[in-house]
């Protein structure tokens, strides 16, 4: 007897994602520490086709849209060069558009835990135990990907030098980058 058929699935999605990354740099040739908090948000969207074989294998392709992937990166750095400094610098950067094409492949080997609950003296006690199992978590590989170029600007730097150069052991800085008005106003020249 031919086994049955086989299920096909087409879904759509659309989500808007947020995300917290962490960025440490150590390097002992200049004795310098920078440390980045980098959090992002961007709109995406997937389109998905695939095929289940019933109790045994899930497999399909995916498309991913990602647009406006927007990071804020605040950026400390601490260095110990030629005295002190303390450098504090905001850039943001954009990926206005990035595509990726990607397999996926899940199998039905994953078990699911339920629980067995009893009560012993009014209390009550839950133990977990295996009662099936389910499709893991997909597995992905890249078939094509391609993104649109990264756009970042710094949008100022606050610098702190601590020299020990007699009374003036303390000089501070601030640099205003590439901030422009609308009406051609250049913020750092006046």
């Amino acid at each position: 007897m031919p086994p049955g058929p086989v299920p096909a699935e087409l879904s759509a999605e659309i989500a808007l994602v947020y995300y917290i990354d962490f960025a440490l740099t150590i390097c002992f040739a200049d004795r310098t520490i920078i440390g980045t908090l980098i959090p992002g948000v961007a709109l995406e969207g997937s389109v998905f086709g695939g095929f289940t074989v019933p109790v045994f294998a899930r497999a399909g392709m995916e498309i991913v849209v990602t647009v406006l992937d927007i990071q804020i990166l605040p950026q400390a750095s601490l260095s110990f060069k030629s005295g002190t400094t303390v450098c504090l610098a905001f850039d943001i950067a954009l990926t206005p558009l990035k595509i990726v094409v990607q397999g996926l492949l899940s199998f039905w080997i994953c078990i699911v835990f339920c629980e067995l609950c009893f009560s012993v003296f009014g209390e009550s006690i839950c133990i977990p135990i295996p009662c099936g199992f389910e499709f893991c978590p997909d597995a992905t590989f890249p078939i094509w990907e391609w993104s649109a170029k990264k756009i970042q600007k710094n949008m100022c730097v606050l610098r702190c030098v601590f020299c020990n150069l007699g009374a003036h052991w303390t000089t501070f800085a601030l640099q205003l980058r590439d901030l422009q008005h609308p009406s051609g106003f250049d913020a750092t020249s006046h």
